[in-house]
């Protein structure tokens, strides 16, 4: 995985950007037509940052559960691609195909950390359309 790091504005709010650009070449589109993301609403106010600095090792623990949960639910067709950083909100984008269910991952997730909020939402993007967009958007700077 090669994981670019770059700032930007989506939808007018100031965001940071971690792509997983190891795809830019062959996007597996075919294998993996389904697109998750899931938000994690921080629980201190971010005062002027992304997040508090007392939250960083607690949404580390929700975001390395998650993935974990990623891992578990996926079944090996699950891919962890993107994470968007915005004041107070980590978004978290994976592309999924095969018998994987990550629908499951928010129940275990609320039940690891009952504390946050979390939703999900999942459309089918054939072709890695989002992905194309995030792209260019880094390319862009």
């Amino acid at each position: 995985m090669t994981w670019q790091l770059f700032d930007t504005e989506i939808n007018g709010i100031p965001s940071q950007v971690l792509l997983d650009d190891s795809f830019s070449k062959e996007m597996p589109s075919d294998d993996l037509p389904n697109l998750a993301r899931l938000r994690v609403g921080c629980q201190q106010t971010p005062e002027g940052g992304y997040w508090h600095p007392d939250e960083s090792s607690a949404l580390d623990h929700v975001e390395n559960d998650l993935l974990g949960l990623a891992q578990q639910f996926g079944h090996g067709w699950a891919v962890y691609v993107r994470r968007v950083d915005s004041p107070g909100l980590r978004e978290y984008d994976l592309y999924f195909g095969g018998d994987a269910d990550l629908s499951k991952i928010v129940p275990s997730l609320m039940e690891l950390h009952p504390g946050y909020r979390i939703q999900w939402e999942c459309t089918t993007d054939l072709g890695w359309q989002q992905y194309a967009s995030w792209l260019a958007a880094m390319a862009q700077g």
